[in-house]
């Protein structure tokens, strides 16, 4: 099995949620080419989703200065140092993704949280209707801004984002009656952010060996 070969089928177990063998796979992968830039950035998108943001950070970091304009990873780095708290890294790396990427909507949407968390409402607003340019009918972009319009006493327009929202994800009310924060619809933007990025590295290496 080459490389490329031991690649794919470390994704495919990626991208079917079977992280427990994904995992040893990139690690084998990495201890024969230890600058292999997609082992690197997946096995940093795994970390990220298993909680481990050391980790996370660490890998797409090494990844990031092989390929230094990559969108995917510059973007999944922005989630792994939104999950370890380095807010104002993240901002940098979202602001990096949008500008290689401008219709990556859900870069937006976790600019719109972290400026919401640092209290900065008007970016926020500014930056979930970006990402609803994008994809009127996302659910994280819906929510959050009607979550912040509500606040500033906008509720006509709060409730139609509202009603978006739930016609889009009707177990929205479910999900979020468990948290007292937006953690719940961080999850998701990062969780269907990386296998979405997962995606799109399969089929670019399939066209490619299918020429």
């Amino acid at each position: 099995m080459n490389i490329d070969e031991a690649i794919q089928i470390a994704i495919g177990c990626h991208q079917k949620g079977d992280l427990q063998k994904a995992e040893p796979l990139y690690k084998k992968i990495l201890s024969v080419q230890p600058d292999n830039f997609y082992a690197l950035h997946y096995i940093g998108v795994l970390y990220t989703q298993l909680g481990n943001y050391d980790l996370a950070v660490g890998y797409i970091e090494k990844a990031l200065k092989i390929n230094p304009t990559d969108p995917h990873a510059t973007y999944n780095l922005g989630i792994a140092y939104q999950g370890k708290g380095r807010l104002d890294d993240a901002i940098i790396a979202f602001q990096k993704t949008v500008k290689m990427n401008p219709e990556n909507a859900d870069a937006y949407v976790n600019l719109g949280i972290i400026h919401k968390e640092k209290g900065q409402l008007n970016e926020a607003i500014d930056s979930f209707r970006k990402a609803l340019q994008i994809n009127p009918n996302l659910v994280a972009a819906l929510y959050n801004l009607g979550y912040i319009l509500q606040t500033i006493k906008q509720t006509d327009e709060a409730i139609i984002l509202y009603q978006k929202a739930l016609q889009q994800n009707p177990n929205l009310i479910a999900a979020q009656a468990q948290s007292d924060d937006l953690t719940c619809i961080i999850v998701l933007v990062a969780g269907v952010a990386a296998i979405a990025g997962l995606a799109i590295f399969v089929s670019r290496r399939q066209t490619k060996n299918s020429k």
